[in-house]
């Protein structure tokens, strides 16, 4: 018993801890965005050393650039209040922990970006 407590216990700590990660990435990323749009192309190192960047080119409809380590990723594009996925490369399943923020902060699903991923 003292054994199943003390794994629901490491357990807990371990959900925690990603919780943690989870929502300190979702604010980096939208910082990202909100500044790139305020102040041009922006980019940040997250906890594993890895660097985001957003670029934003304005126009009848807006498409956003997210690039991890010079890679570009994705590109959303909003008009009218409406996002769109427009581009979505070099795939890596790694990744997901900095797309699916940036694309939720930018009004798409996790659905939409999940069905884009081949089943795991």
């Amino acid at each position: 018993m003292k054994n199943m407590n003390m794994e629901i216990a490491q357990q807990e700590q371990t959900d925690n801890q990603q919780i943690a990660k989870t929502h300190k990435i979702e604010t980096k990323v939208m910082k990202l965005v909100v500044d790139s749009y305020l102040q041009g192309a922006q980019t940040c190192e997250v906890h594993d050393g890895k660097i985001l960047g957003v670029s934003i080119h304005k126009g009848a409809c807006d498409s956003i650039h997210l690039f991890i380590n010079d890679d570009h990723k994705v590109t959303v594009e909003v008009s009218q209040g409406i996002s769109r996925i427009s581009l979505m490369k070099k795939k890596n399943i790694e990744d997901i922990d900095y797309i699916l923020p940036f694309m939720k902060c930018l009004g798409v699903s996790e659905g939409q970006v999940m069905k884009n991923y081949p089943t795991f």
